[in-house]
């Protein structure tokens, strides 16, 4: 298995079935008594217990205060959409793996926004983006279809 391939493993798939994953322990601890403030406090000391065994194995610990603001944009984004899954989820009562499914139109937007922010689109093949994005939408009202 080559660098490349490896990278892919340990930067796409695995974070996708850990985020997955997110999603099942999401809608267990949605469905207890807990609210979602302290629900988000969990989540967050989860994250910044993360954080901190982190430091002590990783090498690199170079701090930057515009880095961490950009960090704190990021945690504040993730933590809106984790409110709004787990409202769709409690007041809504959707099903996780109909909700689950339809968030991976994330990709669409996380290619838009690279286009946008990094200029990313000058090493994209358009063919292949274009027929890829046509089967995530194409999945994504499937799936919001199925029940």
């Amino acid at each position: 298995m080559g660098q490349a391939q490896i990278g892919m493993l340990i930067g796409g798939v695995v974070p996708s079935i850990l985020f997955a994953l997110g999603a099942v322990f999401q809608k267990l601890s949605n469905k207890t008594s807990l609210s979602l403030n302290y629900y988000l406090i969990s989540v967050g000391l989860g994250v910044a217990i993360l954080g901190l065994v982190s430091t002590v194995f990783m090498e690199d610990r170079l701090f930057a205060w515009k880095g961490s603001a950009f960090g704190i944009l990021q945690g504040l984004c993730f933590g809106t959409g984790i409110v709004l899954f787990a409202l769709g989820i409690t007041r809504f009562n959707l099903p996780v793996s109909q909700l689950g499914p339809i968030t991976s139109t994330t990709t669409l937007f996380v290619v838009f926004f690279g286009f946008v922010f990094f200029s990313e689109y000058e090493n994209v093949n358009v063919k292949s983006l274009v027929a890829g994005a046509i089967l995530i939408v194409i999945g994504a009202i499937l799936v919001g279809r199925s029940s």
